[in-house]
C-alpha cells in the first residue's frame, strides 16, 4: 500500500534551486539501488544527522545497503542515538574512503550546497546523474543532483524523509513505522522546529509528531539526552557570548561574538554553541537574534534567527548577502574573515532591515 503524502506539494524556490522530483519517483529509484551512500552538511545538527539515520534505517530494511558519512564536529549527544556501526565519521579525504565499494546512488539530505558539503563536495560533482537531494532550504546548487525532492515549506528534512521512509517500508502512516525508524525522524523536526517553539511548525507538523509519539517515540528520553546533557564547559561558553551581548537597532536586534581563544579558554568545543543563538530571543523587544563565532581564525560563522509577528525580518536575505542562506526565520553564512570584520558589517545589515 502506498503511502499518502506528509508534505504540501513542492514550494516555489529561486529558479538555480528547483524540485523536480516527488517522493514517488525518488523511493522507485531508491528501491531499484543496492548500495546507497548518504551525506550531509558539515557539523550535522538534529535534522541532518535524525534524516541520515532514519533513511538508511529505512533502507537496510528494504535490503539496500546504506553508508550514512558524517563530518564532524558531531554532538555525543546526537552520536549516542546511533549505534556503533551505523554511521561513519569521515575521513578528510573523503566519503569514498568510507563505502565498501561504489555506490550507485548518493542521498544529500538537509542542504543542497556545495559550500556545505566540506570534503565529500569533489566526490559528489563527479557523481550528480548518481545523487539525489532532500531538502527544505530555498538556496542550493540544482547541478548537486539529477533529482532534488525540494520543499521549503517544511519545517525540518525530516518531514520530508518521514513522507520517503513510509513509502519505502509501505506504511500509510508514521505510527506504524518502527520505533527506531519514528526516533531520528522526531528528532530532526523537534530540534529543528526548537522543540515546536518556531513559527516553521505546521499543523501537518503537529499531526506526524502525534504519529511518531504512537509509533513508539520517548520524547522525555530524547529531549533529556539531547537538551539537557550539556557539559559545564558549554555554561561557560554561553558565559562569554552573553558577555559579548550587544543590542542594536534600538533594543530590537541584538548581536553575540565568540572569538576563536573563547573556545580554548573554556574549554568548549564547536558543536556546544548549539542553542545559543536562543538566548537573546527571551527579550521581548528583540526581534532579530545573531550569534557569530570563529572556528578558526579568520573565518567567521554567522547564525540568525527572526521572530515572527508584524513586519518579520527575513534573515534569509540577510545571509544571502554574506554568501549563505536558510529560511525566513532562520539562516546563517559562512565568511572568510575575521569576526571583527564580520560583526560591523552585520550590525549595518540587521539595521537597514529593521529600518
Amino acid at each position: 500500500m502506498t503511502a499518502p503524502s506528509t508534505t504540501t506539494s513542492p514550494s516555489k524556490q529561486p529558479a538555480a534551486f528547483l524540485g523536480n522530483a516527488d517522493a514517488a519517483a525518488v523511493v522507485n529509484r531508491l528501491r531499484a539501488c543496492s548500495n546507497v551512500l548518504i551525506l550531509t552538511h558539515t557539523k550535522p545538527d538534529g535534522d541532518a544527522f535524525g534524516s541520515c539515520l532514519a533513511l538508511a534505517r529505512a533502507l537496510r530494511r528494504v535490503g539496500v545497503t546504506a553508508t550514512p558519512v558524517l563530518y564532524p564536529p558531531l554532538s555525543n549527544a546526537l552520536r549516542g542515538l546511533a549505534e556503533t556501526d551505523e554511521i561513519v565519521l569521515a575521513a578528510p579525504e573523503g566519503p569514498g574512503q568510507a563505502m565498501r565499494g561504489e555506490p550507485d546512488c548518493i542521498v544529500v539530505v538537509d542542504t543542497g550546497s556545495w559550500s556545505q558539503l566540506g570534503p565529500a563536495a569533489e566526490f559528489v560533482r563527479q557523481r550528480a546523474d548518481q545523487t539525489i537531494i532532500i531538502d527544505h532550504h530555498i538556496n542550493g546548487n540544482a547541478e548537486m543532483a539529477s533529482e532534488r525532492l525540494i520543499d521549503g515549506a517544511m519545517p525540518a528534512a525530516c518531514q520530508i524523509v518521514a513522507d520517503v521512509v513510509m513509502r519505502l517500508l509501505n506504511v500509510s502512516s508514521a505510527s506504524a513505522l518502527p520505533t527506531d525508524v519514528a526516533e531520528p525522524i522526531y528528532l530532526g523536526i523537534a530540534t529543528d522546529t526548537g522543540w515546536f517553539r518556531h513559527p516553521s511548525v505546521l499543523p501537518s507538523t503537529m499531526r506526524l509528531a502525534a504519529d511518531l509519539l504512537d509509533a513508539g517515540v520517548n520524547q522525555n528520553a530524547l529531549y533529556q539526552r539531547t537538551e539537557q546533557s550539556d557539559r559545564p564547559q558549554r555554561l561557560l561558553l554561553a558565559q562569554r557570548a552573553l558577555n559579548n551581548l550587544q543590542y542594536i537597532a534600538g533594543g530590537r536586534a541584538a548581536v553575540m561574538v565568540l572569538r576563536h581563544t573563547d573556545f580554548a579558554e573554556s574549554g568548549a568545543n564547536l558543536d556546544e554553541t548549539g542553542g545559543l543563538i536562543d538566548l537573546p530571543q527571551a527579550v521581548g523587544d528583540v526581534r532579530v537574534a545573531a550569534l557569530l563565532y570563529e572556528p578558526e581564525a579568520g573565518l567567521t560563522r554567522i547564525s540568525m534567527r527572526s521572530k515572527a509577528g508584524d513586519h518579520p525580518v527575513d534573515v534569509n536575505m540577510i545571509a544571502h548577502s554574506f554568501g549563505g542562506g536558510g529560511h525566513k526565520h532562520a539562516a546563517g553564512a559562512r565568511v572568510a574573515k575575521p569576526a571583527s570584520d564580520v560583526l560591523p558589517l552585520l550590525i549595518k545589515a540587521i539595521e537597514s532591515a529593521l529600518a
